[in-house]
């Protein structure tokens, strides 16, 4: 047993030891329920009664009917509602997880696979947990009580019964195992649909360019058939294991009376003993059934909680965990910096880098020489597996590294926005920011002009990833969200992408002539952007090749080139 996995169940279900006893009360009032129904049964056969008694019993049966649907309806209530509030903190713990695990695990993930695991796994467990509480635990309770008093009424049926319950046990072990592998298959067809779902969401727009439809809806169907065949290929098997299970309970119930009415007969035992007996057989036989009858909904859950424990588990927490709270002045230094992915060769090699504060520089370098690697080893994603990064002379080892990255502001080459108010994309992290803050950023960035002509100006809505506006538009209210967080060093990973060159330049002229100007990184291509800069680097095939003064720019991009 994975007690480790178990451990991580009841972390999430929370159970107080007053919602266990309510729980555990509720099952125990349903065992008294069926008790009492058996013992009027019993005592309305055990001998003639008047009219009153046959109406006060059937009054009593009524009402210890009407106590014992109470008391289930309560119990699955009560177990929904724990199983929802389990759910709420898996998925809490699930969203902490992702803010909070190395931005490398995500990066080297199937994005389309770990969204299947998070949304369809915790839907999973969900209902393990409302089965485990509302099912499986009250069969349980109310089956031992009920074993108890079969003993009581009849030892002989009761032994009978014991010795066909391990071979219904052993069916039931072996009759699971291709179920489970059934599960399997089914959640692999599935996640593979997720992942197609969602890719067909990334790419729709190239899709439609390259009139790529049939194809790629052929594609998709494959996987939709995959998933219609494994589904019904469960349905089928969880058909048949029911109809298993009720053959075999049907089966020993017959037994039992046959044997019981022998009994009668032969004046081993009465008729309404015999009654009452069947009769909390029938209930157990309910309890049974619901046992049974849950068993592929736990064994789904138990799977999907391994799955959701591996998560867990394999996903490396941030590469820096200090505590020192450093507000940056802006000099960040790479001191023989060497990064590499896995076992791969370094894509970084003994890299050496001084940004000073309040300057300009400029870094030049051919796709897939270590650009990108280097923007997020700075902002602290990564951590070099060889050399040190230092902010004024701190290194990132002793540093709070959320602390220091709400100091370093990045604009992409494709500017990340989302389906909401021109506002809400520009105040996305800093929601307290006033009306000033955030014109005046918006004017540093060239974009409150385009925003005041727009149709409700900063209320305007401007879609997912903002496809009402130009590429343009988007990379300034990018940058309008960058600079309203005042950051220390700021990033413009190739800003000519979607504006032109005077634009770029105005820019820059406005980030570098503020009175708290950040230090700023310029990653371009772009010659007269980096004749603007104090200093150029050139990376080539993961190393610094040279720095220069500004006076050499232009012929050191030449050769570059």
């Amino acid at each position: 047993m994975n007690l480790s996995l178990w451990h991580l169940g009841l972390r999430w279900l929370h159970l107080k030891p007053l919602t266990l006893v309510w729980v555990v009360g509720l099952a125990a009032g349903q065992l008294v329920s069926v008790l009492l129904i058996a013992q009027v049964l019993q005592g309305a056969l055990a001998s003639s009664a008047r009219t009153d008694q046959i109406i006060g019993r059937a009054i009593a049966m009524v009402a210890l009917g009407l106590a014992s649907s109470a008391g289930l309806f309560l119990s699955r209530a009560a177990s929904a509602r724990i199983a929802n509030n389990a759910a709420r903190h898996l998925r809490v713990e699930l969203l902490d997880l992702l803010y909070t695990r190395a931005y490398a695990y995500y990066a080297r993930s199937n994005s389309g696979a770990l969204h299947a695991s998070l949304v369809w796994d915790s839907e999973r467990v969900q209902k393990f947990f409302e089965v485990l509480l509302g099912q499986a635990l009250p069969a349980i309770i109310v089956g031992i009580g009920i074993g108890a008093v079969l003993i009581w009424l009849n030892p002989t049926l009761t032994l009978i019964l014991l010795v066909t319950a391990p071979l219904l046990l052993v069916f039931n072990r072996y009759s699971l195992q291709p179920l489970r592998r059934q599960i399997d298959r089914r959640m692999k067809a599935f996640k593979a649909y997720s992942r197609g779902t969602l890719a067909v969401l990334q790419l729709i727009a190239l899709t439609r360019m390259q009139t790529a439809e049939i194809q790629e809806t052929a594609r998709q169907t494959v996987q939709i058939d995959a998933l219609k065949r494994e589904t019904e290929a469960l349905s089928r098997q969880q058909a048949f294991q029911q109809a298993a299970q009720d053959a075999m309970l049907l089966t020993v119930v017959g037994v039992l009376l046959v044997i019981g009415g022998s009994q009668v007969t032969a004046g081993q035992t009465t008729l309404g003993s015999l009654f009452a007996f069947n009769v909390i057989l029938l209930a157990l036989r309910r309890y049974l059934q619901d046992a049974l009858g849950a068993t592929p909904a736990l064994m789904d859950g138990y799977h999907a909680l391994e799955s959701l424990q591996q998560l867990i588990v394999h996903a490396p927490p941030e590469p820096y965990s200090g505590a020192l709270r450093h507000q940056m002045h802006g000099a960040i230094t790479l001191r023989d910096v060497t990064y590499r992915y896995s076992d791969h060769a370094p894509i970084l090699h003994n890299v050496n880098l001084t940004l000073a504060p309040h300057t300009l520089t400029a870094l030049a370098g051919a796709n897939g020489s270590g650009k990108t690697t280097l923007v997020n080893l700075l902002l602290g994603l990564y951590q070099p597996q060889q050399g040190c990064l230092f902010a004024d002379e701190h290194p990132y080892d002793e540093l709070d590294i959320s602390c220091l990255r709400r100091q370093i502001g990045v604009l992409p080459q494709d500017p990340l926005l989302f389906d909401g108010t021109v506002w809400e994309n520009i105040t996305y992290g800093m929601s307290e920011a006033s009306t000033d803050q955030v014109v005046t950023a918006a004017e540093v960035a060239l974009a409150h002009e385009f925003i005041q002509q727009l149709p409700q100006k900063y209320e305007t809505l401007i879609g997912e990833h903002g496809v009402r506006l130009s590429g343009g538009q988007r990379q300034r209210i990018a940058l309008a969200r960058v600079l309203l967080r005042q950051p220390k060093l700021l990033i413009l990973d190739e800003p000519t992408n979607h504006l032109d060159e005077t634009a770029v330049q105005q820019l820059i002229e406005n980030v570098m002539h503020r009175e708290s100007a950040p230090t700023t990184l310029i990653i371009s291509h772009d010659m007269a952007l980096a004749r603007q800069a104090d200093q150029l680097y050139i990376l080539s095939e993961g190393r610094l090749m040279a720095s220069h003064p500004p006076a050499a720019l232009a012929e050191s991009l030449k050769h570059h080139e």
